[in-house]
């Protein structure tokens, strides 16, 4: 009963998640968007320009987890017990 249920709750989930996304981008074909450089006149842009933020930001931040990260025995080492 409770894997039907998460099973369900994924679907709607998503469901509404892709009907917000549609509206959105239908939504820009609506609104008049006051643009300042070149590119943000071109449909979908904001689409497109968070999907790459978003993507760079991901990839930035696992470039500097290599920098970041410590040992799985860090704490254990440090301790003094």
């Amino acid at each position: 009963m409770e894997k039907r249920k998460a099973k369900n709750n994924k679907v709607i989930a998503w469901s509404v998640l892709i009907i917000a996304l549609a509206a959105t981008i239908i939504a820009e074909n609506f609104i008049h968007v006051h643009v300042v450089f070149g590119l943000e006149g071109r449909m979908f842009f904001h689409a497109w320009y968070g999907l790459i933020m978003c993507a760079a930001i991901v990839i930035f931040s696992k470039f500097l987890g290599f920098f970041v990260k410590r040992k799985e025995s860090y704490y254990k080492e440090n301790r003094n017990d």
